[in-house]
């Protein structure tokens, strides 16, 4: 039951980041053919995309994984049978949720930057 719901906060998180991604890449749409057509290159959009997300998530990660240490800490310690549980656990916790994020939102900016720049200049 636990891998389940793990499974399901993980699925509505990466789909809460795509919805996010989506939305700021609709909103950036001439921004992001006017750079292609002067000759931006599909990583350097897809950078300009994913810049934002990625520090808002290294700085959630700053603030969120010494507090969250610092009570599961708290909360294993009030057990009878002590568990250690090494630091080193919460790093990889936050390297998989870094690698998750990279991939979801390089999939949309990549998907954002091959998008044809003339259907997006079109209308102005």
């Amino acid at each position: 039951m636990v891998n389940f719901v793990t499974f399901l906060a993980i699925v509505i998180a990466l789909s809460t980041i795509f919805g996010l991604i989506s939305l700021a890449a609709s909103k950036r749409t001439q921004e992001i053919g006017i750079r292609k057509v002067l000759g931006a290159s599909v990583e350097g959009i897809a950078m300009l995309l994913s810049r934002d997300f990625i520090i808002l998530l290294v700085i959630a990660m700053l603030v969120g994984l010494p507090l969250a240490y610092m009570f599961v800490i708290k909360y294993l310690a009030s057990f009878e049978y002590h568990v250690r549980l090494p630091w080193y656990v919460f790093v990889l916790v936050a390297l998989g949720a870094l690698a998750l994020t990279v991939l979801t939102v390089g999939f949309q900016g990549i998907k954002a930057a091959l998008a044809d720049p003339v259907k997006s200049l079109r209308s102005e």
